[in-house]
């Protein structure tokens, strides 16, 4: 069985084995992606462990993506995501960011 424990990528030793039902085992990265969903705009790219939760990089991509869209004049009032990144300390921050899930 594979782990990263026991595999790795001598050439990237970041990455970390990801386990998704119905995929083989494999060295990746996590990639979130933040885009307006009127306009089809990427407005934030975010490469995290491959082993970790979605959940867990919320707080770190709307950092980065109110960062992004307060340098352009611009402010994020609702965000969608998938069910990987809903826990309640989650929904606890975008409402003391003022955001909307």
């Amino acid at each position: 069985m594979l782990s990263n424990k026991t595999q790795y990528s001598p050439t990237d030793p970041d990455a970390r084995i990801s386990i998704k039902p119905g995929k083989d085992r494999d060295l990746n990265y996590l990639c979130s992606l933040a885009v307006d969903t009127a306009c089809g705009v990427i407005s934030h790219v975010q490469a995290d462990f491959a082993d970790s939760r979605d959940s867990l990089h919320l707080p770190r991509l709307l950092i980065g993506l109110q960062g992004r869209l307060g340098a352009n004049e611009l402010c994020l009032r609702d965000l969608l995501a998938d069910a990987g990144y809903a826990n309640g300390s989650n929904y606890a921050l975008l409402e003391e960011h003022t955001v909307t899930a």
